[in-house]
């Protein structure tokens, strides 16, 4: 009776009126009254999620609650410009502004029904497993591990577990943590359709049969696994000879011999495997042959092979070729690979590039790598030390972000820029006067150089000096 009073306090007496991230109001009977010029997408699609699960809601009132909760939706869509649901949740998707994301939160709601009749259900997995597919062909990794389940689950599609596994194998190669374990799910699933296949004689059957036995988690099954594995190898099959070389090499389900690994990883690579390539130019580049392994890494670059990239730049610099090292550098920096960023920037430096290293150094600091730190500070503390204003404004932002002693010194560095015009310089000059960083507090001086900061172009100075006046 106390918890029914309490209830009854919270959701008649506190909740109605009650302003909730300037954009939710609830009555006493829980319906929506949300004004669309004050509340956010966000928010809409969180009041919506509790109508749907009946938080508050009477069990005679459940299905107006979910069509209320429809309305929300659309709302929140008409909002984001990136989903669109009308009343009856049916999706109305734009592919010029909508994300793949957007798809997949929309899907993952008609799978479970939210808002769906339950006459339209079939229809609405249907609807979902068309969304999961266009987000999977922008490339989306979850998506794509969406799509295999439905083929595992016949979501949509009839079941098909072989398109599953190359789903989930994409959604893998991608680095989605869930498609790793479902794709080893649905290898066991299909064990006996895989036996029977590789009785037959099926090369594919005796490779997937193998992979099932190899991951069964039993050591014998593991080497008679290998072996359905070589036999599909010694057949002609890139992707067995692929993993009997993995195998091979880290001694799963045998003993480790590194010679038999490499010979099965160049057939694999000679049929066009990238990562059988990749491999190949790590066991040459081991035992030190390195002519050899730079020509897997090569051939492996040209494939798209990012950090096959790195490692050729790596071996161009051994051989005494610092042009094509750069160049491989960089070609791996344009995929964000962080050594290839650092790699770039110390090529740049030893050229005396300053500006593009600095730009390299940046981008590497902003991944976390360490040195790449180091460097990008030492190299502004010198270009300021010369004078320049963008890296007098780029060393104290450097300072800035140490410890206190440095936070007080970067004023100096933002003053000096700020003498030379530098915009953005002459906002954080003005923020350090404003919050006596480094210099006596002095709000008119701050005002005055958060208006010259605007003057320059540069908006957030407009914005401080509004706030002050």
């Amino acid at each position: 009776m106390f918890y029914n009073s309490i209830k009854y306090l919270f959701f008649v007496c506190i909740l109605p009126g009650t302003f909730i991230e300037g954009s939710i109001f609830i009555d006493e009977k829980l319906e929506m009254l949300l004004e669309p010029d004050v509340c956010s997408s966000r928010s809409l699609c969180r009041v919506a999620d509790r109508l749907v699960k009946g938080i508050g809601v009477d069990k005679d009132s459940r299905e107006s609650a979910k069509r209320k909760a429809a309305s929300c939706y659309k709302c929140a869509a008409d909002i984001e410009r990136s989903i669109y649901i009308d009343e009856d949740l049916e999706m109305l998707l734009d592919p010029d502004v909508c994300s793949p994301r957007s798809r997949c939160r929309v899907a993952d709601r008609l799978v479970k029904g939210i808002g769906v009749d339950k006459d339209s259900r079939e229809a609405a997995k249907r609807e979902a497993a068309s969304h999961y597919k266009c987000a999977a062909d922008m490339g989306n990794a979850f998506a794509l591990y969406k799509l295999g389940k439905c083929f595992e689950d016949g979501v949509g599609y009839q079941i098909s577990l072989d398109e599953a596994l190359k789903y989930y194998k994409l959604s893998m190669d991608q680095g989605c943590p869930e498609a790793k374990d479902a794709y080893n799910k649905c290898l066991i699933k299909n064990i006996k359709r895989y036996e029977w296949l590789a009785n037959m004689g099926d090369v594919f059957g005796q490779h997937l049969y193998g992979l099932c036995l190899m991951r069964s988690g039993n050591e014998k099954n593991a080497v008679l696994g290998l072996s359905y594995i070589k036999e599909a190898a010694d057949r002609g099959l890139p992707e067995a000879q692929y993993n009997y070389a993995v195998c091979r090499e880290r001694g799963d389900g045998c003993f480790v011999v590194i010679d038999e690994a490499l010979d099965y990883y160049k057939k694999a690579a000679s049929q066009g495997d990238v990562e059988s390539m990749f491999r190949a130019g790590i066991l040459f580049e081991k035992d030190s042959r390195l002519t050899e392994a730079l020509a897997y890494y090569e051939r492996a670059a040209a494939l798209g092979h990012v950090e096959a990239m790195f490692r050729s730049g790596l071996l161009s610099l051994k051989d005494s070729k610092p042009k094509e090292a750069l160049a491989y550098f960089e070609q791996a920096a344009a995929h964000e690979y962080v050594r290839a960023l650092f790699g770039s920037g110390c090529m740049l430096e030893r050229e005396s590039r300053y500006q593009e290293a600095l730009a390299y150094y940046e981008r590497a600091a902003a991944k976390g790598h360490v040195l790449a730190k180091s460097r990008y500070a030492a190299l502004c503390r010198q270009a300021a030390k010369d004078g320049d204003a963008e890296s007098q404004f780029r060393y104290g932002v450097c300072l800035e972000n140490g410890n206190s002693a440095e936070q007080n010194l970067a004023s100096k560095y933002f003053k000096k820029a700020a003498h030379k015009r530098h915009p953005e310089a002459l906002y954080r000059y003005g923020l350090c006067l404003r919050d006596g960083k480094g210099v006596p507090q002095n709000l008119k001086k701050a005002n005055k150089y958060f208006e010259l900061a605007s003057k320059q172009g540069y908006v957030p100075g407009y914005s401080k000096i509004v706030r002050r006046r």
